[in-house]
C-alpha cells in the first residue's frame, strides 16, 4: 500500500506540552496523507506522534533538534490512524528548517507492531506550529501557567490568553 501526502503544505501542526517538570517539553507532530477509500467508505489518514522529547529555549528555536524513540510508550509514541489506530516501535525525528510558525519536520516509523504489513513510514513536511499546552498539577489558571512557562521557554509569540482544556491551559501562536 502507497502512503500519497495530502495536497496542501501547510496543513498540519506540531505543539509542545510542558509537563510538572520544566525540562520534559514533549512534541506532538501529525502527518496528514490523502484520505484512503474503500468499498465501506473512507477515512483520514495520519501519521502521529506523541510524547516525544523536545527541549529548547523558545518554540521559535526548534532547528536542529532531534529525537530518536526505540519503544513504542518509551520517550514517545507513533501511530498511522488507517481505519483504526497502527502503533510504530522506533521513531527517528530531525527538524531541520523553521520559519516563523512553519517547521520542517523528516521523521521515520519502523516496528509495525501491530502487523499493518507497512513495515516503515517516512514523512518529510513542513509543519505549522500551532501551540504549547502546560500542564502542571500547580498551574490552576492561566495567569499561573504562564507565568511557569515563561520560567523555562522564551513565550515571545504566544498569546497569553490560554485556551483551557481539562485543567490544561494551550497557548497558542498569534500569527
Amino acid at each position: 500500500m502507497a502512503l500519497s501526502r495530502a495536497a496542501s503544505g501547510a496543513d498540519c501542526c506540531s505543539t509542545i506540552r510542558a509537563s510538572d517538570s520544566p525540562r520534559d517539553s514533549r512534541g506532538a507532530f501529525s502527518f496528514p496523507y490523502r484520505d484512503a477509500e474503500r468499498d465501506y467508505g473512507h477515512t483520514p489518514v495520519t501519521l502521529d506522534l506523541e510524547w516525544i522529547p523536545l527541549t529548547a529555549p523558545s518554540w521559535q528555536a526548534l532547528v536542529g533538534l532531534d529525537a530518536h524513540s526505540r519503544t513504542f510508550g518509551e520517550a514517545g509514541e507513533a501511530s498511522l490512524y488507517f481505519f483504526e489506530h497502527h502503533r510504530y516501535d522506533k521513531v527517528d525525528l530531525h527538524i531541520l528548517e523553521q520559519h516563523d510558525e512553519m517547521v520542517h519536520v523528516q521523521v521515520s516509523v519502523t516496528g509495525d507492531i501491530d502487523h499493518l504489513r507497512i513495515e516503515s513510514i517516512t514523512a518529510d513536511a513542513w509543519l505549522r506550529f500551532d501551540s504549547i499546552t502546560v500542564a502542571l498539577s500547580d498551574a490552576r489558571t492561566g495567569e499561573a501557567a504562564w507565568s511557569r512557562l515563561r520560567e523555562f521557554t522564551d513565550t515571545a509569540g504566544l498569546s497569553p490568553t490560554p485556551l483551557e482544556q481539562h485543567r490544561n491551559f494551550r497557548f497558542t501562536t498569534m500569527r
